[in-house]
This record gives structure tokens, sequence and C-alpha cells, in this order.
């Protein structure tokens, strides 16, 4: 049944039409009111950050100076690419992130949306509160833009839902691949998104919940790193800034920079924590800009479709063969016991 409805799903994906089209004039206004509000929180506090001890200064000292100087510019630029879903543009911030390997983590993903759903949990139980909670994430993703893995990641939260729901028993790479062919579906020019294949590669890596976090951060690593070493190489080290960093901008950065959509007075003490998260970056960055891994080849769009689809098999082939080893395990264990009684 499951294959049948990918196998369903793929078919589909193959349609002239784009239903993101119809949605685009609601979704630009909800992704402009939200760089709106990024720039009234910055002009609350206009001068945070400047004064005394700004200097022009080299090497691990640029990025914290040159946001102690300009916090309004600087500081903008990764709140509006950390809440609203903008790109970052072409600078030394952007350079630090990719040379430390972290620059998925500017891209709103489904960590964005699990911490929204948590906050909205802590309401109190009533009628239709899952169907108003889709609503939200979906108003949400919208003001982000609904980029290729804003969307891939609001399905696949709700096809978590609706697999508890309906005990339809997917696993995680069932849902990641089923969310990422309805992407395909509401916007056939995804084909060639390269965000898509990432976050449906990186997804995947780290479905695997019989694995670490950290083993699981080795294996996405290995994965990406076809495709992102066509960007300039990356260093084996970010393995470890992933293993690291990551839990400190999902529980940290991430919750207060999105606190401040709705009370923009938080920017005061917010600005100070990514001031410093920039400063600890740049120290990092002299690290992993020798020795970095390139490859000499690199990947076409359809490549990197069949790499998925490989994986995705390899990935179904070694849930089914670790499902029957434990249930011969547990076929022995019951044997030996009945024996033992």
């Amino acid at each position: 049944m499951t294959i049948g409805l990918i196998l369903i799903l793929i078919i589909l994906c193959v349609n002239p039409f784009s239903l993101l089209s119809l949605m685009e004039p609601g979704y630009q206004m909800l992704h402009n009111g939200c760089l709106k509000r990024v720039q009234i929180g910055a002009g609350l506090w206009p001068g945070t950050g400047a004064g005394t001890g700004a200097g022009t200064g080299t090497g691990a000292n640029t990025l914290l100076s040159d946001a102690i100087q300009e916090p309004t510019e600087n500081l903008n630029i990764l709140y509006s690419a950390f809440i609203c879903g903008e790109r970052l543009p072409d600078g030394e911030i952007k350079k630090t992130f990719i040379a430390l390997g972290i620059i998925h983590l500017t891209v709103i993903s489904g960590a964005h949306l699990i911490f929204l759903e948590k906050i909205w949990n802590l309401l109190p139980v009533f009628r239709f509160k899952n169907i108003l909670l889709a609503l939200f994430l979906l108003t949400y993703s919208m003001s982000a833009g609904l980029s290729p893995p804003i969307l891939r990641a609001l399905f696949s939260l709700l096809l978590a839902r609706i697999n508890k729901k309906l005990k339809l028993f997917w696993s995680p790479y069932i849902r990641v691949h089923i969310s990422g062919l309805l992407c395909l579906l509401c916007q056939n020019n995804w084909f060639h998104s390269l965000s898509l294949q990432l976050s449906w590669i990186a997804s995947l890596g780290m479905s695997n919940h019989r694995l670490s976090r950290f083993k699981s951060c080795v294996l996405t690593f290995l994965l990406i790193l076809p495709i992102v070493s066509q960007w300039g190489g990356v260093h084996p080290l970010s393995i470890i800034l992933n293993w690291l960093i990551t839990p400190l901008a999902a529980c940290v950065l991430l919750p207060l920079s999105l606190l401040t959509v709705p009370f923009p007075i938080l920017r005061f003490f917010t600005d100070e924590i990514w001031k410093y998260f920039l400063y600890g970056m740049n120290l990092f960055k002299p690290l992993t800009e020798n020795r970095r891994i390139e490859l000499s080849w690199s990947l076409s769009s359809f490549q990197i479709w069949i790499y998925i689809c490989i994986f995705f098999i390899s990935l179904h082939l070694y849930f089914v063969y670790s499902m029957r080893k434990e249930s011969e395990k547990s076929i022995e264990q019951g044997g030996n016991y009945t024996e033992s009684v």
C-alpha cells in the first residue's frame, strides 16, 4: 500500500500545473509582513552594541566588530534569514557559515515548525485544535516564503500526525519521501531545486533512529558531500561543529529569534547572543579553511534524483532486514523462555 502510494505520487508529480502559484499573492504579503516585523525590532534599539570598544580589527574579531558597529545591517540579515526565510546575501557572514559547513542553519526547516508545534501544544485541548495547528504552521510557512525546505518540513510534520492518528506505521524515511513528492506535486519547477534535494537527502540521513545523533551527523555529512563539495569543498571538522552547534541553534537561537516577531522588544537581548555566536563562529573559521574535501566532478539535477532514489531503496532494504532480524531474535528468546519454563 505504501509503495503504491509513492508510485502514484511520482506519476502525479509529472503535471504542468503549479498549485503554489495560486497562493503566491498570499504568501508574498505574509512574507513582507515578517520582514517588517524584523525592521520594527531593529528600530526599537537602533544603538544596540554601538559605542566604545568597536574597532576595525581583523581575524577573529572582524564579525564581532562589524556587528557592534552596524547592528541593524548585520543582525537584520541573520534575523531575516533565520525567521523569514530570506537568503543570506554574499558577504563575510555567508562565507563564515559556508566555511563551517552550517549554512543549513540559515534555512528555515523542520526545527522551526517543531518549536512552534511545541508552543501550540501548551494550549489546553479544544475542538479543532489539530486543524488550527495545521493552519497556524501553514501561515508561518507562508510568511517564510514557502521555500522548498520549509514546505517539505511542513508536509513531513503533518504526515507524522496523520501517521499517529490513523496508525499507518510509516517509518520516518517513508514520511520524508512522501513529503518530498508532495512538494513536487505542488510545484513542478522544483525538480531542479537544489535546496529541496539537499533537504530531502539530509532528512533521509537523519531519519534512521537506530543511529546515535553523532552517527547520524556523520552519515548526513557523507550523503551531502557529493553535492556541497561543488561549492568549494567541505571540512571534516564540520561534522563536530554540526553536532555541537545545531542543538545550540535549535534550543537557544531559534526560540529566542522567533519570539522577537510577536515581542520585538526582545531584540535587545537576542542581539547580544547573536553577536557572541558570530564571534565564536569566527574563532573556528580558520580551522576549516585548509584541507577541505573537494571533488573534481559534479552531479547534475537528474543524477542527484537517482542518488536520492538509491539511498531511499537502501534505507528500505536495511529497515526490512533489521525488522526481520528483530523478529527472529524475539522468536528465539520466546522459545528459550518456553523451554526454561
